[in-house]
């Protein structure tokens, strides 16, 4: 059993794919996923559905613990691009 722990996602499809690409290629079978999917980037939604669709343990990240309650993908993206995220 080998276990591929990845986060600080940040809404970057393209590194995401690429990271789990590697996982697969050192044949890794379970996956974590240690927080901040979203915000800064362009792929907020289909990075969330990628690691939705691994069934894996998420921590929420250093980001979105720093959100207020209730706070939306949409909105949290909005303030990542305010500050030239």
């Amino acid at each position: 059993m080998k276990f591929a722990i990845f986060g600080d996602v940040h809404a970057n499809l393209e590194a995401l794919d690429a990271v789990l690409q590697d996982a697969a290629d050192h044949d890794c079978t379970h996956f974590v996923c240690i927080g901040d999917i979203v915000g800064y980037n362009a792929n907020p939604h289909e990075c969330l559905e990628v690691v939705r669709g691994l069934d894996c343990p998420v921590i929420k990240g250093r980001s979105l613990r720093a959100q207020p309650p209730g706070r939306t993908i949409d909105a949290l993206d909005t303030q990542a691009s305010r500050r030239g995220g």
